[in-house]
């Protein structure tokens, strides 16, 4: 096992100043709690359908030993639309998808691949029997085919590789440090950096700078990106991201006009220590705890806020009186109405995000969010 098995053992010290990227050393005796590219920690140990439960299986008969229902069937009935009540009276719409960045950015479970290429678990309405893949039947009538097409999440192992049970990846750190706009590797930071000046990247009209093809928004569109992949499943989310990205750029502006010429390398760290300190200053306090992100919370817990998400994406003009108003279900992974300044756009979003009260939660999740 050992030569296949490298331990990943960062050195850390005290005279650090900021963070690192990948998260690692926010806690000296444990310098790989919380890390980005860890094992998610769990509340209960796994149960998978294997021998030696090891996960190989996943898991699909009950304790009686009878088959579990299609997780599609239990879907459809514990979440089905429903009847939402009133709007928040208290809260905008800034609330929900200020949430959505915020736990984007200390959870991101990656799926198997086949090296650089996607896994196919359906070919049309046949099941592709491979290990990678969770096979389960969808009702009839429910999409085009029967065949639910969904891969299993990565995996890892724990320090020194012990054997043990199948345990999630959580691809970022389990801190509230702003992953999800400078990212969690030193590689995705140097890419989203513009060297020399302190800055983040920016696109035309301040929006995100472009993407490289194939990344995760609809094919034929420019796709922006960020430190999470997941910017674009929604305008509303990627107008958060766009909000942090100029706000890191007109700190690093200000600080700039003041004077601080320490040198570029130290102006960034600063501000991006700015940008994050809100959000760590309970860690800080918290330190000896493992934040490492629970299993749980990742695949159940935190979709709790798909029922606040709405059924529109809307913008308003500078009066904030309405502009356009479209179905969210035409917008998800789509860069369209950010781009178009003219019924949408970042700001335009905004105008609505703040001042339209946001729908109260429930347990029904509008339709399109089971697709």
């Amino acid at each position: 096992m050992a030569p296949y098995c490298a331990d990943r053992w960062p050195v850390c010290s005290s005279n650090d100043r900021y963070r690192t990227a990948d998260g690692s050393c926010n806690n000296f005796n444990n310098p790989l709690w919380g890390a980005s590219i860890t094992n998610q920690a769990r509340f209960l140990s796994p149960s998978y359908d294997d021998q030696y439960n090891m996960g190989s299986v996943p898991r699909i008969r009950s304790v009686t030993g009878s088959l579990l229902p299609s997780p599609r069937d239990i879907s459809n009935v514990v979440l089905n639309g429903g009847e939402s009540p009133p709007r928040s009276r208290i809260f905008s719409e800034s609330l929900t998808h200020l949430g959505q960045f915020i736990n984007h950015d200390f959870i991101s479970t990656p799926i198997l691949k086949d090296g650089d290429n996607d896994i196919v678990c359906c070919n049309e309405d046949v099941p592709v029997d491979r290990p990678e893949c969770f096979l389960f039947r969808t009702p009839p009538g429910d999409f085009q085919t029967t065949c639910m097409h969904f891969v299993r999440s990565d995996f890892g192992v724990a320090p020194g590789c012990p054997p043990e049970s199948r345990n999630q990846i959580n691809r970022f750190t389990s801190f509230l440090d702003l992953s999800v706009t400078y990212g969690s590797t030193l590689a995705k930071q140097n890419d989203l950096r513009e060297f020399g000046t302190g800055r983040l990247q920016e696109g035309i009209n301040r929006l995100l700078p472009t993407g490289p093809p194939g990344a995760e928004c609809l094919a034929g569109e420019e796709c922006f990106k960020s430190g999470d992949s997941r910017l674009s499943v929604t305008p509303m989310l990627t107008v958060v991201h766009t909000a942090f990205l100029r706000e890191h750029n007109n700190i690093n502006e200000r600080l700039r006009a003041l004077g601080w010429y320490d040198g570029e390398e130290l102006r960034y760290e600063h501000v991006r220590a700015t940008e994050v300190s809100d959000l760590a200053l309970i860690h800080c306090i918290i330190l000896p705890a493992n934040p490492s992100t629970r299993n749980a919370f990742g695949c159940a817990a935190f979709r709790y806020g798909h029922s606040l998400v709405g059924s529109f994406v809307e913008s308003f003009n500078q009066d904030f009186t309405p502009r356009a108003r479209e179905p969210l279900e035409d917008h998800f992974f789509s860069t369209r109405s950010i781009r178009n300044f003219t019924t949408f756009g970042p700001d335009a979003i905004a105008r609505w995000m703040t001042t339209q009260f946001k729908s109260r939660s429930d347990r029904f999740p509008d339709s399109y969010n089971q697709e």
